[in-house]
């Protein structure tokens, strides 16, 4: 079993429960959703839905379902039974006290699952994202490094290359990172992604799912970000209206994240991997710049959207892509960010980037590199090492 680590979501579950009589945690499955709502240590009792009789139960009669349960309760994927949630908008509209309800899911709440009306002013929701770096080595949260340029930006981060690039590799799902023997990892990503595949996935896209059709889209995706490019719609040979109701369903499930172009630019939407883990299990080759360059524009994503979540801080939602240029993969803050995996061709970089901060009205840029010191203001780009918001 892995080593517990703290996780900098607890901090923020703690507030949402403090005021909210619902709280949802959603996020991959098996990246810790129960075990950090358990330590609240505010749970008179939990069940799962993913024991068939529970879900039977829920569905059949939600409401005497709950009225069987002691509360504070732990409702685990919840969302496989719809009608719990307008039961629990019922219970709660009679008797609103804050942390009632703890719900988890591994798929967004939303319409397509059935769900006929949100809990919205009743339920305070966070995701929870894979470990960060800080995270698994145990480091305090940083909450005044989530911003382009914070106050340490111009020291050598408190976490090395080294860890940086073996984090990538592993990813933040606390079983398979902390698996020693690679092979162990393999197979633990080979179930997890079955079981995904075969039973989550089906239920957003319904009739004539294919998982074998699922799983090449994931792959495919994964070869493009491998090969130096972002995975947008014309990345698929097959059809684009099917290519994009597979991608929808993978983002309900948080196994992609969707990116908007920014209406400076001409790209259209692209997706980025949930976990750099899962990227790195559908890869074929484990080594090359390609592949060092989209696990590292993967984990960076997934770093900073975790912090700015944890932080109750706005998320990035769009890069810039140009008709002629390479994508910048992020934008934070008016700020364009351009993920590299070798110093040699910074030059070219810092030109390609110069282009996009022109277009975009920006006058400071970073180029987040493999290096371990930063260099700072260079015609107003900045290199900075790839750990630099660890």
């Amino acid at each position: 079993m892995p080593h517990p680590r703290p996780r900098f979501a607890l901090d923020a579950l703690e507030r949402l429960a403090r005021f909210w009589p619902v709280v949802g945690l959603v996020g991959l499955r098996q990246v810790g959703k129960t075990t950090l709502t358990l330590q609240l240590s505010k749970v008179a009792e939990q069940v799962s839905l993913d024991d068939d009789q529970a879900q039977e139960e829920a569905e059949a009669a939600p409401g005497v379902f709950l009225s069987k349960r002691h509360e504070p309760i732990l409702i685990d994927e919840v969302q496989k039974s719809p009608k719990l949630f307008d039961a629990i908008k019922l219970t709660v509209d009679r008797k609103r006290r804050p942390g009632r309800f703890f719900l988890t899911g591994s798929a967004r709440f939303s319409a397509k699952l059935g769900i006929r009306e949100s809990l919205a002013g009743r339920i305070g929701l966070l995701q929870l994202y894979p470990l960060t770096l800080a995270e698994a080595h145990e480091k305090p949260f940083a909450k005044d490094q989530l911003t382009p340029f914070h106050k340490n930006i111009g020291k050598r981060p408190r976490l090395e290359l080294e860890e940086f690039s073996a984090g990538m590799r592993l990813g933040g799902l606390p079983i398979p990172m902390f698996a020693r023997d690679p092979e162990q990892r393999r197979m633990y990503w080979r179930s997890w992604l079955d079981s995904i595949l075969y039973r989550d996935i089906r239920r957003f896209v319904g009739r004539n799912y294919n998982p074998e059709l699922a799983l090449r889209i994931l792959q495919q995706a994964a070869m493009t970000l491998a090969q130096g490019d972002v995975p947008t719609l014309k990345n698929f040979p097959q059809k684009s209206t099917l290519v994009r109701q597979y991608l929808a369903a993978f983002t309900d499930c948080f196994l992609l994240h969707k990116l908007d172009c920014h209406d400076a630019g001409t790209g259209k939407e692209i997706w980025v991997f949930g976990d750099t883990g899962l990227l790195d299990s559908l890869l074929p080759q484990q080594a090359g710049e390609g592949v060092n360059l989209a696990l590292a524009r993967t984990y960076l994503y997934n770093e900073l959207a975790a912090g700015l979540e944890y932080a109750s801080l706005p998320r990035m939602s769009t890069y810039f892509k140009s008709a002629r240029g390479t994508p910048v993969d992020l934008i934070w803050e008016g700020v364009p960010i351009k993920v590299v995996a070798r110093t040699s061709s910074l030059g070219w970089e810092e030109r390609s980037l110069a282009a996009a901060m022109k277009k975009l009205g920006a006058d400071r840029g970073i180029l987040a590199a493999p290096v371990r010191t930063p260099t700072l203001e260079k015609k107003g780009i900045s290199v900075l090492p790839w750990s630099s918001w660890s």
